[in-house]
C-alpha cells in the first residue's frame, strides 16, 4: 500500500528540525530515524 506523499512532506518538514533525524524508504513506505533508530513512520494516509 502506498503512503501519503503530502503527509510525508509535512512530517518531514517538522522532523528535520530535530538534530539526528533522517528519513528513509522502508517497507514500501517512509520511516524516520533518530540517530539510526526507528522513531516513526508513515505507512498509509
Amino acid at each position: 500500500m502506498a503512503y501519503n506523499e503530502k503527509l510525508s512532506q509535512k512530517v518531514q518538514a517538522l522532523l528535520q528540525q530535530i538534530p539526528g533525524m533522517k528519513s528513509k524508504q522502508m517497507f514500501g513506505a517512509i520511516g524516520f530515524l533518530l540517530h539510526g533508530h526507528m522513531a516513526c513512520g508513515i505507512f498509509t494516509g
